[in-house]
């Protein structure tokens, strides 16, 4: 097929969990060779100068596309008056950049909290203008019915305007989210793109931690009780176990990041699923990108005393 782009949305924060994960997707895709294209916001506040040039060496030639806030001011205002979007989550809309903006005419979108664990090989051949992966409950594991956005395939041709900033609002009507979708992107594709009419990527395109660690409690009495009080469940050596019989192509850091200290009582127990995460940054060899990754943890660590 054609040639293909691989966007993501980075600010500063997410640097570190950028290069990372496309680290990982070269490690396990030496056959494939998008563009890429780092989704930011115009001015140095949402990501610095010093970190595109970090982006840059460590991943070699980007493409920086800056979303102009001014284009996306009746996006976040109609959300926030329907939705209750909060002003935190306005820089969330910037991925509907990818749905007109690259030059390429078919795009891979990923997050940046994303581990890549295997081929995307087979996501070529998709023959829908959008797919995406169907959510599932962190609780049993269920189908949900929306999709989650962190893994998503794009035919730009075919989407006819579809997803453009300017006319998102006008494509969704009077429509309210779907229970479970959030207030931002995620909300919006899945009203445009209804579970009646999607087409599904496999599971194993984008398996959050929390299903990976579903395949664990569900089978492991111990694991599952450890998990019920907040203990640290498993090892890496498990997990990665587990990534292997799932046969997972995308690990999804969903909630607090492996860069995050946490903060919240029950995310001590994907501790062993983060170093994952550590073991792959550690392999990049980049010091400055190890420094950044530590940095944040410890930035983290510091506003979580104080507040």
């Amino acid at each position: 097929m054609a040639d293909f782009a691989l966007c993501s949305v980075v600010n500063d924060r997410f640097v570190a969990g950028y290069i990372t994960m496309i680290h990982t997707f070269r490690r396990s895709n030496s056959d494939l060779n998008p563009s890429l294209y780092v989704i930011a916001e115009k001015g140095e506040s949402f990501l610095s100068g010093d970190k595109r040039a970090l982006i840059e060496d460590a991943c070699g030639p980007v493409t920086f596309l800056d979303a102009d806030p001014d284009v996306y001011a009746a996006v976040y205002a109609g959300a926030h008056s329907r939705f209750g979007t909060p002003p935190r989550l306005m820089a969330a809309f910037y991925i509907f950049e990818a749905f007109y903006r690259p030059k390429e005419r078919y795009v891979l979108c990923l997050d940046s909290d994303i581990m890549v664990t295997g081929s995307f090989q087979e996501i070529l051949s998709c023959p829908a203008r959008f797919a995406a992966v169907r959510a599932r409950s962190a609780r049993d594991g269920a189908p949900e019915e929306y999709v989650n956005t962190g893994v998503m395939w794009l035919d730009i041709e075919r989407l006819g305007g579809l997803g453009h900033p300017e006319r998102l609002m006008e494509q969704i009507g009077s429509l309210l989210p779907v229970r479970g979708t959030g207030l931002a992107d995620q909300a919006i594709i899945n009203i445009i793109w209804p579970n009646q009419t999607m087409f599904y990527l496999p599971q194993n395109f984008n398996f959050t931690k929390r299903s990976l660690m579903f395949e664990l409690t569900s089978h492991d009495p111990e694991a599952a009780a450890a998990f019920s009080t907040h203990e640290l469940v498993g090892t890496p050596e498990r997990m990665r176990a587990i990534v292997a019989e799932q046969d997972v192509r995308a690990l999804h850091f969903v909630g607090e990041k492996p860069w995050d200290m946490k903060t919240s009582a029950r995310e001590v127990a994907f501790g062993a699923i983060d170093e994952l995460w550590w073991n792959a940054i550690y392999e990049i060899g980049n010091n400055a990108v190890t420094e950044l990754a530590l940095d944040l943890a410890l930035l983290r660590r510091e506003s979580s005393l104080v507040a």
